[in-house]
């Protein structure tokens, strides 16, 4: 009886203990989740010069000439309009393999305000009070290929969006910096100074098709879609995203979602989380330069921490073998 206890005592001791940078949620879960985050933005602003611009179809059907509309975006917009404190990148075109080197469109900071289920309500993780710890995001690389202004409305479409989530068991998550606070372009003060836990890019292919509606906004080359109201500051964007690197990949790469063509039933293209926002002018910081913020919920999918499944599976395996000794 004293080596069950053991074996079952080690396998609740390994099942509940989170090594450093590792989301811990409040219960043993899998499956789909909603990450809420509340995040302070940099973008640039394209004036209003009718409709439509179509400048991603430069190169014709089907496929946009994605190094095309990324030039004349460039010519569109004015110095005063360029996303405050844009790094470089370098974008390529899948399809043609040319590239270019320009300033990002847009990029910011975020903090999670809660992991829930697929509810949105059942709480599987909140910021200190489950394990202490704060997860913050940072997000940069985005490059408009795209613009549709008309009344004040622009419809854009951009590549190459990229984020990383930390983990921080000394929550000091603020925004007050404004672009002050970007080091590099991937690192903000207050924001990127605990542990990588999730790292990724934005996929191509599943918010458009190169044909129907849509195809001549960008069509499947595009991987962020946004709209954005001048006037009142607001607007809504969407972006799938691969999670690629981080202490917690494998909890996350999931490979969830399909694009459109694969149907339900087909086999997942390797997108793992989709990203959905609504811009929030009351989000920005006072005294700062944020020039808008968004609620995102994101949806995603988790598999069980590895560590868990372990414990678990030396709790079993354990007492398994127990058993037979006891009873052989």
């Amino acid at each position: 009886m004293r080596l069950l206890k053991c074996f079952v005592a080690l396998a609740l001791l390994l099942a509940v203990t989170v090594p450093a940078g590792a989301i811990s949620f409040n219960q043993p879960y899998n499956g789909p989740i909603v990450i809420k985050i509340g995040d302070q933005d940099m973008g640039t602003i394209y004036p209003d010069s009718g409709y439509p611009q179509g400048f991603s179809w430069v190169g014709g059907s089907p496929s946009p000439d994605l190094i095309s509309g990324i030039q004349a975006m460039n010519l569109f917009k004015t110095t005063t309009g360029q996303a405050t404190a844009a790094q470089s990148v370098t974008i390529v075109d899948p399809t043609t393999g040319h590239s270019i080197t320009t300033l990002e469109d847009s990029w910011g900071i975020a903090k999670v305000t809660g992991i829930y289920k697929a509810d949105g309500v059942s709480t599987l993780w909140l910021p200190g009070s489950t394990d202490g710890s704060e997860l913050t995001v940072m997000f940069w690389g985005e490059v408009d290929f795209y613009a549709q202004s008309f009344n004040g409305v622009s419809y854009m479409s951009g590549v190459n969006m990229h984020y990383a989530v930390y983990q921080d068991f000394t929550p000091d998550y603020s925004g007050a910096a404004g672009s002050a606070g970007r080091t590099a372009i991937d690192q903000y003060t207050t924001v990127t100074d605990g542990t990588k836990v999730l790292e990724g890019k934005s996929r191509a292919g599943f918010l458009y098709a190169d044909t129907g509606k849509y195809s001549g906004a960008g069509g499947s080359t595009t991987e962020f879609a946004s709209q954005f109201d001048f006037g009142s500051l607001t607007g809504n964007g969407s972006a799938y995203v691969d999670v690629t690197g981080g202490t917690d990949q494998v909890q996350f790469d999931t490979n969830t979602f399909f694009t459109p063509a694969s149907g339900a039933n087909g086999i997942p293209d390797g997108a793992d989380m989709k990203f959905q926002f609504t811009t929030d002018p009351s989000f920005t910081w006072p005294g700062t330069d944020w020039l808008v913020g968004s609620n995102d919920p994101i949806k995603a999918d988790v598999i069980p921490e590895p560590l868990t499944m372990l414990g678990v599976f030396l709790g079993v395996s354990g007492l398994g073998g127990y058993l037979r000794r006891r009873f052989a």
